[in-house]
């Protein structure tokens, strides 16, 4: 019997190569089960701990510890679990577990569904496998490294996973001769009297040699319950060489998850594990509390996270940029020397390095903001390149258009892309200067500097350095180039006619037709009698 602390288990993670295993490791989650103290519909599996469903976390536990393959078996709402598992990592297949016969029976069922039957490691002996819960997902690739290390070594036929804790009851316990060698594991209620007092508790985590593996859970006995427990296959492994036990483990880190108070536990410790990641690696995180930042998350250096900022899915994050408070990037692109403030970036968006975005601005799928684009309070892009230095400060609609270099969105700017059936596209050249409350009825084309009023309604493409202004839009004067806007301006627009009637609503509408426009004095306008 051997005993690894959990002060090697540090020692075997900073060892890293050293401690990667040279078999093949095959993965073998139990996923069958069906979650009752959850009280959900859904499989307890599929809950997210930290925007990931939990087994997702297991998964990329094994994964970073060398397994090259893995079999999940299934039961309760297996389908859905099965659509949750990460297609891209590892090699994996699932099995249902019909009828649930208990875990010895489940490590069966997956034994009987690999193939090839018996893998060969790249010394020529049979691979390993290591087995646990779907449902822990706090469970670490150092743990993980540290047992395959552990039973690589030792030369055991089954090694586990053990830890002391000051309430054991309901897990089961480790049991020791006189001498402390590990003698069985028995589950809590099969305990006999005396033996509850136990505090060392069968994590449920194991490593055993596949040949070996095979045989023993064929020559579990059957209890009473008519299920078949693995861990009886302690006494076998007694027999045949002993067991290798990691004990000491960290407790929290073994947690399984059984109810909604311990689905919260675990996700503010994946958090605060996740957090202290990105802050080791150079990151400024105000307050780690209320901070969330799912895994596959990567942010650069000196970057600054502010309160109740929410990052998802896969995005990135560039160095010297500042993020939050308030706000929320999914599957989003932030470069280098970037600001978010108060709000929404998601759905693929892409912000240039030197940008700002906010406050309460929102970004949705193919927003590109090219370098020093600005996107100010109450402004919204869509499916829109805004060009370098391009700035659109106020309440403004954005939507399937290409903005130019050096051009300024005024207050109130409306691109009318929806005509009730399709999109239409809007083109603004470079260096346009469109006014306050202008709604652009796509498809439109506004020309390198030119210009439209405050108010105007523009149906027609404006030639470059021409301006428009009315309702319906019509040409003043050609105008000659003007220079970029100053940062801190946008909202201020020609002076024409009294203002037009209202338009009829914000954002992926339509603008108002020809014929319904008033004649504007002194301009005229078309379809007007």
């Amino acid at each position: 019997m051997s005993f690894m602390s959990s002060a090697l288990i540090a020692q075997a993670a900073i060892a890293g190569e050293a401690t990667t295993p040279v078999a093949v490791v095959t993965a073998i989650i139990l996923a069958a089960g069906k979650g009752t103290r959850m009280r959900s519909a859904r499989s307890k599996l599929i809950h997210p701990v930290a925007g990931w469903p939990m087994i997702r976390h297991v998964i990329a536990a094994v994964r970073e510890a060398g397994a090259t393959r893995a079999v999940v078996v299934l039961g309760h709402e297996a389908e859905a679990v099965r659509a949750v598992l990460p297609c891209d990592e590892l090699s994996m297949s699932t099995v249902v577990q019909e009828p649930q016969l208990g875990t010895g029976h489940a490590v069966r069922v997956a034994l009987d569904a690999l193939s090839p039957p018996t893998p060969v490691d790249e010394v020529g002996g049979p691979g390993v496998a290591l087995i646990l819960y779907g449902d822990m997902p706090l469970v670490s690739a150092a743990t993980l490294r540290a047992l395959l290390d552990l039973h690589r070594h030792g030369g055991y036929p089954l090694s586990l996973v053990s830890a002391v804790v000051a309430n054991p009851h309901g897990y089961g316990r480790i049991l020791r001769d006189a001498d402390g060698r590990l003698v069985g594991v028995k589950e809590q209620k099969e305990l006999a009297p005396g033996e509850e007092g136990i505090a060392e508790i069968n994590c449920g985590v194991y490593c055993a040699d596949l040949d070996w593996l095979r045989r023993g859970v064929r020559a579990l006995p059957r209890h009473p319950d008519g299920e078949y427990y693995l861990p009886d296959l302690a006494p076998q492994a007694v027999r045949a060489g002993g067991v290798g036990v990691l004990g000491d483990a960290d407790a929290a880190e073994m947690q399984g998850v059984n109810d909604r108070a311990q689905l919260a536990d675990a996700d503010a410790l994946m958090r605060a594990r996740i957090n202290r990641r990105h802050m080791l690696a150079g990151v400024t995180i105000i307050d780690p509390a209320r901070t969330y930042i799912e895994p596959a998350v990567r942010i650069g250096t000196d970057t600054v996270i502010h309160p109740n900022t929410h990052l998802r899915g896969d995005t990135l994050i560039g160095g010297d940029c500042v993020v939050g408070p308030d706000s929320e990037i999914a599957n989003s692109t932030l470069l280098d020397g970037s600001t978010v403030a108060r709000s929404v970036v998601e759905g693929g968006a892409r912000v240039g390095r030197g940008c700002h975005v906010g406050p309460y601005a929102h970004l949705r799928r193919g927003a590109v903001l090219e370098e020093d684009a600005q996107i100010g309070n109450y402004a919204e892009v869509k499916n829109a390149v805004i060009g370098p230095g391009a700035v659109a400060h106020h309440v403004s609609y954005l939507g399937d258009a290409t903005v130019g270099e050096g051009t300024n969105i005024g207050a109130g700017t409306i691109i009318a892309n929806y005509d009730g059936v399709n999109k239409h596209r809007t083109t603004i050249g470079a260096r346009v200067f469109v006014g306050s409350n202008t709604v652009l009825r796509a498809p439109v084309t506004l020309g390198d500097n030119s210009r439209t009023g405050a108010g105007a309604v523009v149906l027609r493409d404006v030639a470059p350095g021409h301006t428009v202004a009315g309702v319906p839009a019509r040409e003043i004067t050609p105008h000659p180039p003007t220079p970029s806007p100053s940062r801190g301006e946008g909202e201020q627009g020609l002076p024409h006619p009294p203002p037009p009637s209202p338009s009829r609503g914000e954002g992926e509408q339509n603008a108002p037709a020809p014929r319904a426009a008033r004649r504007e004095e002194g301009l005229g306008g078309e379809g007007t009698p």
